[in-house]
């Protein structure tokens, strides 16, 4: 999949087979970017509380709205609602 722009990050739901080309500016959460994409993951208060939107990064980076802190590049547990992709991401969505 080519990207669109240059600065722009690649958004792979691998279980639902659907790639999304993300713009930098302005950032987006990876929850609106799940929506605009058709998707409709489990969400609950969009502020990083209730923990409802939790999804699998298999592969990237993201950055942590709420702590302001940068992932690993590895597998781990993310909140859709407060992550903005900071790379290429692969997602268990």
């Amino acid at each position: 999949m080519q990207r669109a722009n240059a600065s722009d990050t690649l958004v792979a739901f691998k279980r639902s087979a659907i790639n999304a080309d993300v713009a930098a500016e302005p950032a987006q959460t990876l929850l609106d970017v799940a929506e605009q994409a058709g998707l409709k993951p489990v969400s609950g208060c969009r502020i990083g509380v209730c923990h409802q939107c939790i999804c699998k990064k298999e592969s990237g980076v993201v950055f942590n709205t709420k702590t302001g802190t940068y992932s690993d590049t590895g597998s781990e547990d993310i909140q859709l609602c407060i992550s903005v992709a900071a790379s290429d991401l692969i997602l268990d969505l």
